[in-house]
């Protein structure tokens, strides 16, 4: 049986000068997997040399393929037997969602002399969307920003054993000790997906009494007036509601000859929300055109547009995400 995988990451082991890229993949991969997704990464898994018994399977069953993009990543994908050009035509096959990164921003571009099988990559309007993640001290953040924007956002619910392996062995000792002595006591049992932290607070609050809290009796003028200021504020508060709702019509007439003639009357109300429902669409449409412009890599004029939504008080889902994206990507 195949095993299944979150995510696969396909990147070209040696540039053209000779120079490694299997830290900067390995990074990475350890970074995924202490957020609890499961990675097929090859140097890890590929320890016996049959690469093609693991690798294709491996992309057929995860949910996204991260492509590794150095300086040289596609450099020899014109040849038909280049495993990174075999990793990509596979997932692009399968149908898996690819997911572009470029370590501290080294790549320039998808090359024109693309192979035919691989032209989906670069597409319409700049291609797909090119993320950096930057190897100092922002990237995990950058990690987490790559999460919430291309994968869905969060991390994946760890059992206990992912969360002692992910200590290392001096922190799964230590953490594993105290689980066998919270399991050993009373019998109780711990639930697999429940924080260590969790514990340790339940068990302290059966210990430590709850402390008696004394209570002041107010005086009763006080109480008298803080009762007829609380009436009144309720009577102003419906009173506000009644003039809300309530919309004054005036119909003027205007003398003509003798004759009558009724002016329609102007709601006012129903003029303001047009005009907010006017800046509100306009305001969709420049975010979106910001988007596109984020997608194409064209990071300076979309972050522009994004403070210029941010200063006029617009409020979009992912709007401070963006920025800070773009601030990001621009510092690369």
């Amino acid at each position: 049986m195949e095993e299944k995988y979150d995510i696969f990451i396909s990147y070209r082991r040696k540039e053209g000068n000779g120079q490694s890229n299997v830290d900067k993949a390995r990074s990475i991969y350890y970074e995924l997997r202490a957020r609890g997704y499961s990675v097929f990464f090859d140097f890890e898994e590929c320890t016996d040399g049959y690469f093609s018994n693991k690798i294709l399977p491996a992309i057929r069953t995860c949910n996204y393929f991260l492509l590794v993009l150095t300086k040289d990543a596609l450099l020899r994908c014109s040849s038909k037997g280049d495993w990174v050009r075999r990793e990509i035509e596979e997932a692009i096959r399968c149908g898996r969602k690819i997911i572009p990164v470029s370590p501290d921003g080294v790549f320039a571009g998808w090359p024109e002399d693309l192979p035919e099988s691989l032209l989906p990559l670069a597409g319409e309007d700049g291609g797909l969307q090119v993320t950096t993640i930057h190897t100092d001290s922002s990237f995990k953040s950058d990690i987490g920003l790559l999460i919430d924007l291309r994968m869905g956002g969060g991390n994946k619910g760890k059992t206990v054993k992912k969360y002692l392996m992910s200590m290392g062995i001096p922190g799964a000792l230590v953490v594993g000790g105290l689980l066998a002595f919270f399991l050993s006591r009373e019998g109780s049992e711990i639930d697999a997906g429940a924080g260590i932290a969790d514990t340790i607070v339940q068990d302290t609050t059966q210990v430590v009494p709850p402390q008696p809290v004394e209570t002041v009796k107010p005086e009763p003028e006080k109480s008298v007036v803080e009762a007829n200021q609380k009436k009144q504020k309720k009577e102003r508060v419906k009173e506000d509601a009644v003039k809300s709702v309530k919309v004054e019509k005036e119909e003027p007439k205007v003398e003509a000859v003798g004759v009558k003639v009724a002016v329609p009357p102007v709601d006012e109300q129903i003029v303001a929300c047009e005009a907010n429902r006017e800046k509100d669409q306009q305001a969709n449409r420049e975010f979106n055109r910001a988007k596109k412009l984020f997608n194409a890599g064209q990071y300076k004029r979309a972050l522009e547009i994004f403070e210029s939504l941010k200063r006029d008080g617009v409020s979009m889902d992912g709007l401070d995400v963006y920025i800070q994206t773009c601030r990001n990507n621009l510092k690369g």
